[in-house]
């Protein structure tokens, strides 16, 4: 009897560790443990909610992170006017206009329908209050004058932007007037953030993107920025939300944390609540999801290289076409460098003689590749030089 017990007691033991075991691979039918099973699912992936088109873009490395429909151009509305300011800064940076400056209200100025600051035909504005205007706010009105200060008139002024366009790689828009009202100016998700990567890099000018109520011409006109972002989303760097009739709810937002600063590009959501949901969203797993790295140099790839019959025995070395790439977060450690070089050069050499190369990979990625260069020019020695050098080391003998 004492022995049928004690296996009894040993036949409950072997089946508790057994449903023990059973409940600890029961995570999913491969056998890994559920938390294992989880971290091995992409954190924080880039989901796009439902609209037309839509794009996430790094604004340091000049990287799309993700997009729905990039490509698609569609009427740009008020998101046109960012390419209007932006052509005003370049003016004023080049001298050739100040925010102190005034323009006068054309009739045609004056006639312009929709969002405006109610400008008089012959009124007199200065042209940071244009800019405030079509930047805090979407005023046709200020948008029309300010692009016939700069230009002889409107349909003039679509040149800068269609040139600058063309400049910022933006293949897949185009601006058939200064204020978007026209169906035929039209903007792509992923040209819009190529056009919020320009406006970002200007930080004496983000006060005009960055402020949420003001007001033009002594007091009569309020502007209140649509941006609901501007006064909660942390690193905000501000840009434009509109609506359009043919498309919906827009908007194209910026904002900077660390190293890194997005864009999150929203054409044709259902509603302002939707947009703004989304936008958040978009920036929050851009910001949890990747990072920027700058490649790190190995010494050996920029070492010196040895030169032969040259003035000098030896010239320095650079790689001037590295950038800063974008990686998934917590990656950095896993990157690999990988370069080859030639062992000397023959005199003369000029700067920026290729003498090798370098790749960046992350797995079998390739992130970044450059070249090595010569970082200085480097003469061949001639008779006078050699006898010098000759009479040089016996006088110091």
């Amino acid at each position: 009897m004492y022995q049928f017990k004690k296996i009894m007691i040993l036949l409950m033991i072997f089946s508790v560790a057994l449903f023990s075991e059973a409940s600890a691979i029961s995570g999913d039918a491969d056998g890994i443990p559920a938390a294992a099973a989880a971290s091995e699912e992409p954190k924080n992936k880039i989901v796009f909610g439902e609209c037309k088109a839509a794009a996430v873009y790094e604004c340091t490395a000049g990287t799309l992170l993700a997009g729905l429909n990039e490509n698609e151009p569609l009427p740009a509305g008020h998101l046109a006017k960012l390419m209007t300011f932006l052509i005003a800064v370049e003016k004023i940076t080049a001298g050739e206009l100040s925010e102190n400056e005034t323009a006068v209200c054309s009739h045609y100025a004056n006639s312009q329908q929709g969002s405006q600051i109610w400008l008089d035909e012959g009124e007199k504005i200065s042209i940071g209050e244009l800019m405030k205007a079509i930047s805090i706010g979407n005023a046709n009105d200020a948008c029309v004058c300010l692009a016939e200060k700069i230009a002889a008139d409107e349909s003039s002024f679509t040149g800068f932007e269609n040139r600058k366009a063309e400049i910022l790689d933006m293949q897949d828009s185009f601006f058939e007037d200064s204020t978007g009202n026209s169906p035929n100016t039209v903007l792509s998700a992923a040209d819009a953030c190529r056009l919020c990567s320009e406006l970002v890099k200007l930080d004496s000018f983000s006060p005009y993107f960055t402020t949420w109520m003001d007001t033009v011409r002594g007091g009569k006109a309020e502007l209140v920025s649509r941006n609901r972002l501007m006064r909660s989303y942390k690193g905000i760097k501000g840009f434009k939300v509109c609506r359009t009739d043919k498309v919906g709810e827009c908007a194209a937002v910026c904002a900077k944390r660390g190293d890194m600063t997005v864009c999150a590009v929203v054409l044709g959501a259902a509603d302002e609540d939707a947009l703004f949901e989304q936008v958040r969203k978009l920036l929050d797993s851009a910001f949890a999801s990747y990072e920027v790295y700058y490649p790190e140099i190995p010494e050996e790839a920029a070492a010196d290289i040895k030169v032969e019959h040259g003035v000098k025995p030896e010239c320095m070395t650079n790689i001037p076409g590295l950038s800063a790439v974008i990686i998934p977060k917590g990656s950095y450690r896993s990157v690999t460098s990988n370069f080859e070089r030639t062992d000397k050069l023959t005199a003369p050499v000029k700067t920026g003689t290729p003498v090798g190369n370098i790749v960046f990979s992350l797995g079998d990625d390739t992130l970044a590749a450059a070249e090595i260069c010569s970082a200085e020019d480097v003469d061949e020695v001639d008779f006078g030089f050699a006898l010098k050098r000759v009479l040089f080391n016996l006088l110091n003998f």
